[in-house]
């Protein structure tokens, strides 16, 4: 439950931060999705976020950077 919280809390944040920087979301997007995650973190978008749920809030916030919708969505 508290995994799914932390997601649910950081995820938009690192949208937020992805879309100040427009170039970095091209790039994103060209990435496959099991780069993604790994992407986001080198990014530095997800800097506050432990390393326990650094993986999961990075394939949220990519999966709602690539879906369009800039709000992550469980």
């Amino acid at each position: 439950m508290a995994k799914t919280e932390v997601v649910q809390a950081f995820a938009p944040l690192c949208v937020v931060k992805a879309e100040q920087q427009s170039r970095q979301i091209t790039l994103l997007k060209e990435q496959s999705r099991y780069q993604r995650d790994n992407f986001v973190i080198e990014a530095g978008w997800i800097d506050n976020v432990s390393e326990q749920y650094r993986l999961k809030v990075a394939d949220a916030c990519a999966d709602s950077i690539v879906a369009g919708t800039g709000l992550y969505r469980l």
